[in-house]
């Protein structure tokens, strides 16, 4: 179907790998650090990418005097725009060293895997001949903004003229100084998405008045002289509205290399890729709209019921059937919402389908025996939803997703991954266990997606702490959640889908 990509597989790709790097700092080339294999070159001074050519590796270049470090993964076709994060090093170190404590560290590895640029500048800030962002020990301002003027000179001008660089996605990253570099002038910078802050911390206040709030992840070390203040910090930024990512790291000290084998440069990368910025322009406001319709035709009403093949990745194709209640009122001229009943037969929304004027599919996994697999169970979602609209004129911002026991179980994995394809998702007696063990939290989602929970008390197969444990996942990353509790077991009732209906028919996806 148009506008869809289905992410699970990918993320949980990103969101495992893992860091070798061990000890060291950000200003020692890999201290005792094992080995990372990403597959990268080392830098070289006499490759000299030209826009033609477009080439991926790793390349040394210079521009107005400045040096700067460049890793284009190859994922890079000269097609599509790529995501791109400026890292920052620290005081008394060299663009060309501090990469190297990114290769070693895994940041260089988990970026080609995500397919993300990384630009890794000098500073020119000298002070006696000591490298830093700051300028002075006084912390100058101006030339800190001077300089990061010069940064994104050196991206427009030199970067983005010879790779595909996706606006929405331009990140910063700093460490130690380069993160007080980010704090006085990164979260300032309408072109930054976000902001990785990695050992620093400068307290309870802003280094310079912010006019928009901004994700923020900040990450420090236990044992590291600025931990404090970073815990203020983190604190600080999120009274103030900004969407902080906090991760104190126990037993760890100023040190790049054993930070970030304590964060999980995958995941961090996933984090960010998660909040796109407005690409340097005003946003574009969403216009209240209730929806474009699929145009879909011929699908007919009541109880229809369809055949879809799917084609899951080096597996055999599948065919299974599903069966769609369609209200007897449908008007192939108004788009009609969508409403996804997995692991749970029609009866709990057949005859709210018909009485509030929506859809509903009987999903089920593709051999109708209650396990479902990521592998083969994603492909067939998306076989029905492209048949679906294909068949009827289903309102693409409306499409509802409600799962029952291990329905719901795949259901947090696959809508999660996957929110701005669905406008809300319904929970029954299911757990976000696997989802976690997939690698899909909620706080490294795309949006925010609206969730109603309905759990029984007396559930003895999926108990109700694991309900309420979600409930408080979800409440702390921010997803607007409905939460109620049943005196009963490990059911799903008409009475659950009217009240998650309630809840989640007032929500659209973007």
């Amino acid at each position: 179907m148009r506008g869809t990509t289905w992410t699970v597989l990918a993320a949980v790709a990103a969101l495992a790998v893992g860091c070798n790097g061990g000890g060291g700092s950000g200003s020692s080339r890999a201290g005792a650090a094992a080995p990372v294999t990403s597959g990268a070159t080392s830098p070289t001074t006499s490759s000299t990418p030209t826009p033609g050519g477009a080439p991926t590796g790793t390349f040394e270049r210079t521009f107005d005097g400045r040096g700067y470090v460049v890793h284009v993964p190859a994922a890079h076709d000269g097609v599509r725009d790529l995501p791109l994060v400026l890292a920052f090093h620290g005081s008394g170190d060299t663009s060309r060293n501090f990469f190297e404590a990114l290769r070693v560290s895994g940041w260089v590895s988990a970026a080609e895997q995500a397919g993300v640029i990384l630009v890794v500048p000098a500073t020119k800030s000298p002070f006696r001949s000591f490298p830093v962002w700051s300028g002075n020990p006084n912390n100058d301002i101006p030339q800190m903004q001077a300089e990061y003027d010069e940064v994104l000179a050196l991206l427009d001008q030199d970067v983005a003229t010879t790779w595909r660089v996706d606006p929405a996605h331009v990140h910063g990253l700093g460490f130690s100084d380069g993160g007080l570099f980010l704090g006085a002038v990164g979260l300032r910078s309408p072109r930054l998405a976000t902001t990785t802050i990695l050992g620093y911390g400068w307290g309870a206040f802003d280094i310079q008045p912010t006019t928009q709030r901004r994700p923020v992840h900040l990450a420090c070390g236990s044992q590291d002289q600025f931990f404090g203040a970073a815990q203020q910090t983190q604190a600080f930024l999120a009274q103030r509205g900004h969407d902080v990512l906090w991760e104190p790291a126990a037993g760890v000290g100023h040190t790049f290399i054993g930070l970030s084998a304590a964060i999980d440069p995958a995941r961090a990368l996933a984090w960010l890729l998660a909040r796109p910025g407005p690409g340097g322009a005003p946003a574009t406001p969403t216009p209240p709209s209730t929806g474009v319709g699929s145009g879909g035709t011929g699908g007919g009403v009541g109880l229809v019921t369809r055949t879809v093949t799917a084609q899951p990745q080096g597996l055999p194709a599948v065919q299974v059937s599903y069966t769609a209640y369609v209200p007897t009122t449908y008007d192939p001229a108004s788009p009609i919402p969508l409403v996804l009943a997995a692991n749970m037969g029609l009866q709990p929304w057949q005859a709210l389908a018909q009485a509030e004027g929506f859809v509903v599919v009987d999903l089920r996994d593709h051999d109708q025996n209650g396990g479902w697999r990521f592998d083969i169970d994603v492909p067939v979602l998306d076989a029905v939803l492209r048949d679906t609209r294909a068949a009827w004129n289903v309102n693409t911002r409306r499409t509802y997703y409600h799962g029952f026991s291990a329905g719901a179980h795949f259901g947090y994995a696959v809508v999660l991954a996957n929110a701005n394809v669905f406008a809300g998702l319904g929970i029954s007696a299911g757990s976000m266990q696997t989802a976690i063990a997939q690698g899909i939290w909620p706080g490294l989602v795309a949006r925010r997606i609206p969730v109603a929970i309905r759990h029984g008390t007396g559930d003895q197969v999926v108990p109700v702490a694991a309900g309420r444990a979600d409930r408080d996942r979800l409440q702390q990353a921010g997803h607007p959640v409905q939460y109620e509790e049943f005196q009963g077991g490990h059911t799903v009732s008409a009475q659950d889908a009217q009240a998650i209906w309630t809840f989640l028919r007032q929500h659209t996806a973007p």
